[in-house]
């Protein structure tokens, strides 16, 4: 099925099947253990001063873990 697809059929569901389908996706949009720690990481390097730029880190998160 494609997105497309998958858009028509959206308001089709009931509305326990919306939330459901909310969860899941909540669930796999969210961070992973290691990428908290990261994000902890960089969060608590910025705290003690900034010896990286925030563009630099998101850099690095993104790069570690394959993300956009």
């Amino acid at each position: 099925m494609s997105f497309d697809e998958i858009l028509e059929e959206l308001p089709k569901l009931t509305r326990e099947e919306k939330k459901q389908l909310r969860e899941l996706l909540d669930s796999e949009l969210s961070w992973t253990e290691e990428e908290e720690q990261v994000i902890e990481e960089g969060i608590g390097s910025r705290e003690e001063g900034p010896s990286i730029s925030w563009e630099e880190l998101d850099r690095q998160i993104r790069g570690k873990h394959g993300l956009r």
